[in-house]
């Protein structure tokens, strides 16, 4: 997980700079946000106890979830993108490339209704 901090660190930065999304974060700054959120994702586990377990309360995070942005998510996922983007080759790098757009709306996590819509308790519609 130390290279995923790594990878995320320069873009990350740059959007923390030139969104000021930091300056009132007292506990958590964007990067451990992401962080928190990918951890969680790669290890099937929930994001309130992998917040707990960094000492992040969960009235915290939900501060924290309720305040911050969507915006930031958004420019950080395609400046990870950007370079394969640019990239004049495809051949090189499509077998890499799995993920060209992700909708939130119906993933499911641990977290207590996620990925409901209407009462489809699975993100899926039947019928």
């Amino acid at each position: 997980m130390k290279t995923v901090k790594k990878i995320l660190k320069i873009p990350a930065n740059e959007i923390v700079e030139s969104m000021n999304i930091d300056i009132n974060s007292k506990r958590i700054k964007f990067i451990d946000h992401v962080y928190y959120l990918i951890y969680s994702a790669l290890h099937g586990s929930d994001l309130t106890d992998t917040s707990i377990d960094n000492g992040i309360s969960r009235s915290w995070l939900s501060k924290l979830n309720k305040n911050r942005t969507y915006i930031p998510f958004i420019q950080l996922f395609y400046k990870l993108l950007e370079p394969y983007i640019k990239a004049h080759d495809y051949r090189v790098y499509s077998r890499y490339m799995r993920v060209l757009a992700i909708d939130s709306t119906f993933i499911k996590t641990l977290m207590k209704g996620s990925g409901s819509y209407k009462g489809i308790s699975d993100g899926i519609g039947y019928g």
